[in-house]
């Protein structure tokens, strides 16, 4: 039970040693949750700053995409405050600069492509449905777009039916003034030069719709362009005779059904005077099949329901009886040449 003194001497430095080391450890710990909190609230000062100059600008220039509520988002995005310890230090996140320049460029390049195709048909007259077809993308493609940056930035989603065509303009050139001002984009990605042209290619691009629509402007959305579309087919539809009314829901009826149970296979219309047609194709359109009715001089019947690739053309005939119309002759030839257009598709389509 007896310690030697010399052993017990040499245990008063060991016990110094374990409670200065202690002590170190515990000063260590409290030095990280100041600087722990320290960054914390640096953040929130910078948040705070953040809201107080932006909505002030908000409000000063009426944007109408970001809001005032969409701030404390796309800081807390931006800036990644739920890594904010992890990180260490209030740094935007990682690629940033990089999603911002792809929606820009991305966004850029569909109103020009657009406004290219478009200004070449918009005096055909047989294209109406080609041209509400290229409108429609346009709405979907730049909702892709600027659904992608919103997840990255921060800023609110929008609603492919309902946000208008402005919107979408007014989106690019405020995130635009945004990005520039908290220096996310590289220096002379985007001049002002540039601004300008897409400013006026935008607005060339409103102008050429709105002429060939009549009634689409930047504050249509899809939905609205959609139903007025529609209204147009009902009434232009409903004022024609019985047989083309028939002939029409008949192209359209094949089309469908090509359509479902054909899972490549696409199709688009085209109006050709009073009939309907449509191409198509599992790639382009411009290589599509082209499915169109056609009247005859023949006697023995009054039309030609026909599929045609280039020079080779394969017909379904329409016989017409007063006001009645019948596909071939009967059922049972009308079924042969079914099965022979199936084939047609098949062979010119590289159906497998």
């Amino acid at each position: 039970m007896k310690l030697p003194i010399a052993i017990a001497s040499l245990a008063i430095p060991f016990g110094a040693w374990a409670i200065a080391n202690h002590r170190s450890s515990q000063v260590n710990h409290a030095n990280k949750l100041l600087e722990s909190k320290r960054l914390v609230e640096t953040y929130l000062e910078q948040e705070r700053f953040f809201e107080k100059v932006y909505g002030r600008k908000i409000t000063t220039a009426n944007w109408q995409f970001i809001t005032t509520e969409d701030l404390p988002v796309i800081h807390s995005e931006l800036y990644e405050f739920q890594r904010l310890q992890e990180k260490g230090q209030i740094t935007p996140k990682d690629g940033i600069e990089n999603n911002i320049l792809d929606y820009f460029n991305g966004t850029r390049r569909c109103f020009e492509d657009f406004y290219t195709v478009f200004d070449e048909e918009k005096n055909n007259d047989n294209n109406a449905y080609a041209l509400e077809s290229l409108t429609t993308q346009l709405f979907t493609y730049l909702h892709g777009l600027l659904s992608k940056l919103s997840n990255d930035l921060g800023t609110k989603n929008v609603d492919l039916n309902q946000t208008k065509l402005g919107v979408y303009i007014a989106a690019y050139f405020e995130i635009y003034r945004l990005c520039v001002d908290l220096k996310l984009l590289p220096v002379n990605s985007i001049t002002e030069d540039v601004l300008s042209e897409d400013y006026e290619t935008f607005n060339a691009v409103v102008n050429v719709i709105s002429k060939r629509f009549n009634n689409v402007y930047e504050d249509t959305n899809l939905e609205s362009f959609t139903k007025d579309r529609k209204l147009e087919r009902m009434v232009k539809h409903s004022v024609a005779e019985p047989h083309i009314q028939h002939i029409n829901n008949t192209i359209i009826n094949w089309s469908t059904n090509f359509t479902t149970h054909i899972e490549s296979m696409k199709s688009l219309p085209f109006d050709e005077d009073a009939y309907i047609g449509m191409k198509l194709f599992t790639d382009q359109p411009d290589n599509a099949i082209l499915m169109r009715f056609v009247e005859t001089t023949e006697t023995e019947y009054f039309g030609e329901l026909r599929l045609e690739k280039d020079d080779d053309i394969i017909f379904m005939p329409i016989f017409k009886d007063d006001t009645k119309l019948t596909l071939h002759r009967n059922n049972s030839a009308a079924e042969e040449v079914m099965t022979e257009m199936l084939k047609f598709l098949s062979k010119h389509l590289s159906l497998h």
